[in-house]
């Protein structure tokens, strides 16, 4: 894959499974760990995660858990769950979701995805070390992606793969 400096993969886009709305946001443009060793310990109410496309990062979760991501995977931190970047030299992806259910979509169907999908993300309480070869090549697909408005909804595809397959690895 060639290098890729600064990659703006998206801010805000909105991805809809059944009656669930997944809202990806944030700056996600590759970060270097050093650019953000500063930061101070905090928490935000967003599912965090963060691709390590080289190098090592280690993050202080709650001040006392050290947890330290390599090269090809992803550190999952949870809504509410303290957090800083310890040290590192590593090129990060960052992108955070929330999710929300999408009334009135679904009437009528015994099965709800927002319903799904929060359960198993209610089992996230604490952050985690993820590695998966099918989330790494959602988000190279992504990485790789022109940023042309023809491409629009290719995002909003590898966005919802992304998504499920990060919540799989939940399961």
């Amino acid at each position: 894959m060639a290098e890729i400096n600064n990659y703006q993969l998206t801010r805000n886009i909105e991805v809809e499974i059944g009656d669930l709305r997944v809202n990806f946001l944030g700056d996600t443009t590759f970060l270097s760990a050093k650019e953000a060793c500063d930061t101070p310990i905090h928490i935000h109410a967003v599912h965090e995660f963060q691709y390590i496309h080289s190098g090592t990062l280690q993050e202080v979760i709650n001040e006392e858990n050290l947890l330290t991501a390599n090269e090809g995977e992803l550190l999952f931190i949870p809504p509410n769950v303290m957090h800083r970047n310890a040290e590192g030299n590593c090129r990060r992806l960052v992108l955070a979701f929330t999710i929300k259910r999408i009334k009135d979509k679904g009437a009528g169907n015994n099965f709800s995805e927002y319903g799904y999908y929060c359960e198993l993300l209610g089992k996230m309480q604490d952050a985690m070390i993820i590695r998966s070869d099918a989330i790494v090549h959602c988000i190279k697909n992504l990485m790789e992606l022109p940023d042309l408005p023809q491409n629009g909804h290719k995002k909003i595809l590898y966005l919802t793969m992304l998504f499920i397959r990060m919540v799989e690895c939940i399961e």
